[in-house]
């Protein structure tokens, strides 16, 4: 596997932790200086499986050329 993908999957998983976290919190997540709100997290877990997906499907068709 691409080292891309790998560095997507590691993202992903910190997402998804920060999401569980902040819905134990009550919604929002302090990362920082910022607060991150459940939405935003779930949009950027969205966004990175459609990455995820992308670099799978780039990945298999180099295979097959």
């Amino acid at each position: 596997m691409s080292d891309r993908l790998e560095k997507l999957r590691g993202k992903l998983e910190e997402i998804e932790k920060l999401t569980k976290m902040a819905r134990l919190l009550g919604g929002n997540v302090e990362i920082g200086e910022e607060t991150i709100s459940v939405q935003k997290l779930q949009e950027m877990r969205t966004t990175l499986k459609s990455k995820i997906a992308a670099e799978l499907s780039q990945s298999k068709l180099r295979l097959v050329k």
